[in-house]
């Protein structure tokens, strides 16, 4: 290599390390960002990529144990915040996200493997759903507070059998 190919590559070597170390910062700070910032449709891209990279279905079912936990996190920050448009579209990310895991339960158990003990622990993130959304009812009124009641009948019809 002459010098100045060398410089082009040394100075294209330090761009794309730079590019990669500010994406996984980005990444990183995503994961506190909330619906409606500026970094929260990365924060959901980096979820699907996490789920797609394993392979396991124990493992993204915890992964999915998670992004529940969060959706109710969300929620109750919202209820704080009296955004009841809010805490209705987390509850129906978190329904979605509940049909996802039952796939991944209804997954380990074709392969013979006992998923007792991830369905009680769906059981009981459905049961802190109710309990947020029975709280974001309490507080809400008019029509915040019908839509919440159906959130919290179509959160109900998700037990886990």
């Amino acid at each position: 290599m002459d010098g100045s190919s060398q410089k082009g590559f040394i100075t294209t070597a330090i761009l794309l390390g730079s590019i990669l170390i500010i994406a996984v910062i980005a990444v990183f700070a995503s994961h506190s960002a909330q619906r409606g910032q500026f970094l929260y449709p990365l924060k959901r891209v980096s979820d699907k990529v996490e789920l797609f990279l394993t392979p396991a279905h124990e493992a993204k079912a915890k992964i999915r144990f998670k992004i529940l936990e969060r959706h109710i996190q969300q929620a109750q920050i919202a209820t704080i915040k009296n955004d009841f448009d809010e805490v209705a579209d987390e509850s129906e990310d978190f329904r979605e996200e509940v049909g996802e895991i039952k796939h991944d339960i209804d997954e380990i158990t074709e392969i013979g493997k006992d998923a007792s003990t991830l369905k009680s622990q769906l059981q009981s993130l459905i049961n802190n759903e109710i309990t947020s959304l029975k709280t974001a009812a309490d507080k809400a009124s008019g029509k915040d507070k019908t839509y919440i009641t159906q959130e919290i009948e179509l959160t109900q019809a998700l037990s886990v059998e």
